[in-house]
């Protein structure tokens, strides 16, 4: 997807734009982005009307060309949506750095839920990827509503 300069580039600019963020370590950096771009998601497909009236204000000011936020980390997630990046191959280093970071792959990665435990959370052997998990969370929170 990016090189690992244009990824440094990245996190340089989410540091600059978070001057909370204390540690500074990639990890963190990656975990603070990857939630910003759940939500990023979730919004978009959001049909509240307040996100409705967000999207066509938006839509509205990108139309005149000025830009609401505008930032790097908002063109990537855009990228990231639109499918630019699906054949993009990634750069050897890229791979490396994944497969030492990530030996089983990504169902390696844990997913959360505020107050359910991870023992408890394992349980559910049909949830495999975030995808599942968003679905029976919101499928959760619908039928709370």
């Amino acid at each position: 997807m990016h090189t690992k300069q244009q990824r440094l580039n990245i996190y340089k600019q989410y540091l600059k734009q978070h001057p909370e963020i204390k540690s500074g370590k990639l990890e963190d950096i990656e975990e603070m982005i990857a939630e910003d771009f759940r939500k990023y998601m979730e919004s978009s497909m959001s049909y509240s009307p307040l996100n409705i009236l967000k999207k066509t204000f938006n839509a509205l000011l990108k139309l005149i060309k000025v830009s609401r936020n505008k930032d790097l980390m908002t063109t990537v997630f855009e990228r990231i949506k639109n499918g630019d990046y699906s054949n993009v191959k990634l750069d050897q280093e890229s791979i490396k750095e994944f497969a030492s970071r990530f030996p089983q792959g990504v169902s390696d990665v844990n997913f959360t839920i505020p107050g359910v435990n991870q023992k408890t959370l394992n349980k559910f052997k049909g949830i495999t990827d975030y995808h599942t998990f968003y679905l029976v969370g919101q499928s959760l929170a619908m039928r709370l509503l």
